[in-house]
């Protein structure tokens, strides 16, 4: 007898689609404001890995909107934006370990097709009992911008879904 699908698989394979549809739709236009944030931490390790991406236009919409002026060139944001990027970042995402909050060192930036990907390291307790990621990134220009968070703890996966009315939220690891 087959099982039905945990609420996760149902969220996973929605995000996919999601993800695919926005990969057919032409650059510079899309309906959809999302990102997704992978927080990655292997148990028994003091350090844990963000990676956060994202529509390269809306990235350089929210920098020219917090600076003022941008790179227009869309595949330079990388180079030309490094410190803008960081500082952006440092502003509309925080994570917290049990209490702790992170201190995210941004380790790299790429630009693919119409997304960029944007990494951060952080020290981190060894043992994570509870995690809390505020991340209000893009939603000062696009409201209805939500951010897919998917957490891999020891082997575990979770999946939070943030929205401007509820930037914040926090998951209990077994």
């Amino acid at each position: 007898m087959k099982s039905d699908p945990q609420p996760n698989e149902y969220l996973y394979v929605m995000i996919l689609l999601l993800l695919l549809l926005m990969g057919f739709l032409p650059p510079g236009d899309h309906a959809f404001y999302v990102s997704v944030i992978e927080v990655r931490h292997i148990d028994q390790v003091p350090s844990a890995t963000i990676t956060v991406k994202v529509f390269s236009d809306d990235l350089q919409t929210a920098l020219r909107q917090a600076r003022g002026d941008v790179d227009p060139a869309l595949a330079n944001l990388c180079l030309t934006e490094a410190d803008a990027i960081r500082s952006y970042f440092a502003e509309h995402l925080q994570v917290k370990i049990n209490d702790q909050l992170l201190s995210l060192t941004h380790t790299s930036c790429g630009f693919e097709g119409d997304a960029h990907q944007i990494q951060f390291t952080a020290g981190c307790p060894e043992q994570w009992s509870h995690l809390e990621i505020h991340a209000d990134y893009f939603m000062e220009v696009y409201p209805t911008q939500m951010q897919m968070v998917h957490i891999n703890e020891h082997g575990e996966n979770y999946t939070l879904r943030l929205s401007k009315s509820r930037p914040l939220k926090q998951v209990t690891f077994r």
